[in-house]
């Protein structure tokens, strides 16, 4: 039950995170909030490969691993469109 706790509260934090995020579109965060968002996603993952292993064969923990990692994939890409050096231009 201890486990399911732990579990349980990095899944909700992390969904929580991930729904005021979405609630802005991407156009509206600067640079700065992209890399304190970075660094959440990384303690996330950080807290969720510290789980116990009897979590790590529940389908939560792997969803729950998946959209770290899809963070963590993403917002790098992120981060370099919103650099100053990407002009109207670049789109085009």
């Amino acid at each position: 039950m201890k486990n399911l706790k732990k579990l349980y509260k990095l899944y909700s934090e992390v969904i929580e995170s991930i729904s005021k995020w979405k609630e802005r579109a991407w156009c509206d965060f600067g640079v700065e909030m992209l890399n304190e968002m970075t660094d959440q996603v990384t303690k996330y993952g950080d807290m969720c490969m510290r789980l116990p292993k009897d979590l790590k064969e529940w389908n939560a923990y792997k969803e729950l691993k998946t959209e770290i990692d899809t963070l963590k994939d993403v917002l790098p890409i992120i981060i370099d469109i919103k650099k100053q050096n990407i002009k109207d231009r670049h789109w085009k």
